[in-house]
């Protein structure tokens, strides 16, 4: 584990909406576009009313990635990641997506899934190296 990383469930409104401002950050780099603050905090508050996990990786009291959940049935479903720039490539998206899958297990699921755009290497890389495997649906893997 990355020396002072903390990796938990957000619990409060104040974490949720750090995550919404890291979203807004997220979905603007992902669509090319930016996307108002408002937007995103709307994301936020429909996905935690539909019952998601919000894990949140900390480097202090700083909220450097997330990573979104949903149990769907039988399975879980890993929804988003995200790791802020500054964070990339220092092992902070491994940790915590091997958070959420041990969260994930401990709810006896039958299986866990994720779908990545082709193009996000990085994100493919992390669910490899934890023992994904891929096909290719829709545009994704």
């Amino acid at each position: 584990m990355i020396n002072g990383l903390t990796i938990d469930l957000a619990k409060t409104d104040d974490e949720l909406l750090e995550i919404a401002l890291l979203k807004q950050a997220n979905d603007s780099e992902f669509l090319g576009e930016p996307i108002s603050e408002g937007l995103a905090l709307e994301h936020v508050i429909d996905i935690n009313y539909r019952g998601s996990d919000f894990l949140i990786a900390k480097l202090g009291d700083r909220i450097v990635g997330y990573v979104i959940g949903s149990r769907i049935y039988r399975g879980y479903y890993i929804d988003e990641l995200y790791v802020i720039q500054e964070g990339r490539n220092n092992g902070i998206g491994k940790e915590i997506v091997k958070k959420q899958i041990e969260l994930a297990k401990n709810r006896n699921v039958e299986s866990i899934r994720s779908n990545v755009a082709e193009d996000n290497l990085p994100a493919i890389r992390i669910l490899e190296v934890l023992g994904f495997t891929f096909e290719e649906r829709n545009g994704g893997v």
